[in-house]
């Protein structure tokens, strides 16, 4: 018998203050696989880049969250980045999608986004059992692709 998936708005679509971080949850119980849609289009034609895009989980909703590293972005990678955030286009939007095991992690996923500038942004969790989601970015129609 196949499961439903399930659809989990972690971050509802806003215009994010620069240098604002948002946040948001994702319940990942009963699921064992999470692909985070990550979306920013400009509101002008400036930078769309995230200063932090990460990841991070805990047994519960209100308790103290935990970085994943393969899930944590920065400039460069290094023993507590595991990707590089993709550079901004002012041209087009922006989609980043995230794919995350959720086989030995905490229930709770929280998406964290601080944009470099003001533009609109959302991030959406999609839960599934079993399912894998295609390997590069051209498959997924995306900039990025971030596994952990």
């Amino acid at each position: 018998m196949n499961e439903a998936p399930k659809v989990d708005v972690a971050i509802t679509p806003q215009s994010g203050a620069t240098n604002a971080t948002a946040t948001g949850l994702i319940d990942g119980l009963g699921y064992n696989h999470c692909t985070i849609t990550i979306w920013a289009d400009s509101t002008d034609a400036t930078t769309k880049q995230f200063t932090a895009l990460k990841i991070t989980e805990c047994d519960t909703s209100d308790g103290t969250f935990a970085d994943i590293v393969a899930l944590t972005g920065g400039t460069a990678t290094s023993t507590s980045v595991g990707f590089v955030i993709p550079a901004s286009d002012t041209d087009s939007e922006v989609i980043t999608l995230m794919s995350v095991s959720l086989v030995g992690r905490k229930r709770y996923l929280k998406v964290n986004l601080t944009p470099a500038s003001n533009y609109l942004f959302h991030a959406i969790g999609h839960l599934t059992k079993g399912h894998e989601m295609p390997v590069s970015t051209t498959q997924c129609g995306v900039q990025a692709v971030v596994r952990g």
